[in-house]
């Protein structure tokens, strides 16, 4: 490409005598430019090359005595579980809450910015901003960054001098006011709760109890949710916090342990001590499932099971799948969580150590197994079997097993805070 410099050309020379600009001036070349001609399929293309995978389950509702809002606090990066302790509820003021789903990150960031803002508001105006207000303006803000790759899905809510307020806004600057909103990938099941069980006039308990209740539904399902659910409520005088219960413990709160299918069956295993006086061999018992199995393959079954007990030829431990495969070995571990768990395994493992030691070193692989993978997780049961047969040595539940293996300390903050001097 060669500057074009006919525009400073000397039109007036005599004639004869014509001197142009052009004459020993050296050619300039400039690079191709890049256009973008098709801007809706690049902003696809990006998003998703940023489309990471996350997970969370938040919600809150409007009733007559002001708005309740309740949050999971895991934090997941695909299947692997990075934090179980994330405040998804943001404090923005003392009369206004957010609600973090997507990226930690981003709504972390812009939360405190939409922060100061409303304090600036305040400082300017001599009022709070309303709830719309502040919504409004953070919807402002994600439509100016909108296609940048940002990952947001909030709710803002909040009491001001209209009464309660609720807004969705998400990273496209989308805004949506309603009564109720469940933003996650657990916000399906708890759709399912929260639809049934609301009502616009009901005691704060109440309404309470329906957002723990369909929280921890969705806990319980979505493996990308889970950790503590904690409830909060917004009224007259400000956002108080009510509960933060571990989902384990509600497990067991909603879902009181019976009698299992499989120990109802466990005297038809009996059949075969009858018919032959003497109890079937741990090898027999797992040869007789693996033959079952493999006459059943290719139909679907997803089974990966271990046969352990002890019998006149000692303890023996045996891998069963529904392929018909059969191992025999000294220790294995199956599931999701058996990477995680193998590593606390094979470092602990030793063949002469006491029952507690051995129990130990159990709970041990399987609360971590729980900690680090999304589909794991409740209570930790270990079973030891002997010459005298099994017995269940305990249940613990994986709540209460974090804290034991990793006590509470006090915190950076709490040092700093008792060493400032009183005003």
């Amino acid at each position: 490409m060669r500057l074009d410099t006919s525009a400073l050309d000397n039109h007036f020379a005599a004639a004869g005598n014509e001197f142009s600009a052009t004459d020993n001036l050296p050619s300039l070349e400039f690079p191709e430019v890049a256009t973008c001609n098709d801007f809706d399929g690049f902003q696809k293309v990006t998003k998703e090359m940023l489309n990471h995978k996350k997970g969370t389950t938040t919600l809150a509702f409007i009733f007559d005595k002001g708005v309740i809002v309740a949050a999971d606090s895991r934090a997941s990066m695909g299947g692997y579980i990075s934090s179980q302790t994330v405040r998804k509820i943001i404090e923005i003021n003392p009369y206004m809450l957010g609600t973090m789903a997507g990226g930690a990150a981003d709504c972390q960031f812009w939360h405190r910015n939409l922060g100061v803002k409303c304090r600036l508001h305040e400082l300017a105006n001599k009022r709070r901003i309303s709830i719309a207000g502040s919504s409004k303006t953070l919807a402002n803000i994600l439509y100016s960054y909108r296609g940048m790759g940002l990952s947001i899905g909030t709710m803002i809510a909040g009491f001001d001098e209209t009464g309660p307020g609720l807004y969705y806004v998400d990273s496209e600057g989308a805004r949506l006011k309603g009564t109720r909103f469940s933003v996650g990938s657990g916000s399906l099941y708890a759709y399912g709760i929260l639809d049934e069980g609301y009502k616009f006039n009901m005691p704060i308990e109440e309404a309470a109890e329906l957002a723990r209740r369909a929280i921890y539904h969705a806990t319980h399902r979505d493996g990308a949710s889970g950790g503590c659910v904690s409830v909060y409520y917004v009224g007259p005088d400000g956002w108080k916090k009510l509960s933060g219960d571990d989902v384990g413990e509600l497990h067991y709160q909603y879902n009181p342990v019976q009698e299992a299918f499989v120990e109802q069956q466990m005297a038809e295993c009996r059949l075969h001590e009858l018919a032959n006086k003497r109890r079937i061999s741990i090898a027999g018992s797992s040869k007789t499932l693996a033959n079952i199995l493999y006459s059943y393959r290719g139909m679907g079954l997803s089974i990966g099971t271990m046969i352990a007990g002890f019998d006149e030829t000692g303890p023996g431990l045996y891998y069963v799948d529904s392929e018909g495969a059969r191992l025999k070995g000294t220790r294995f571990s199956v599931g999701s969580g058996s990477l995680y768990a193998y590593g606390i395994l094979d470092e602990g493992y030793k063949f002469n150590m006491p029952i507690e030691e051995a129990a130990e070193l159990a709970w041990r692989a399987i609360y971590h197994a729980t900690h680090r993978d999304g589909a794991s997780g409740g209570c930790v049961s270990v079973y030891y079997v002997g010459l005298d047969g099994w017995k269940k040595l305990s249940g613990d539940d994986v709540g209460e097993l974090h804290y034991q293996y990793n006590p509470v300390q006090e915190g950076f903050v709490e040092q700093q805070m008792a060493e400032v001097p009183a005003a």
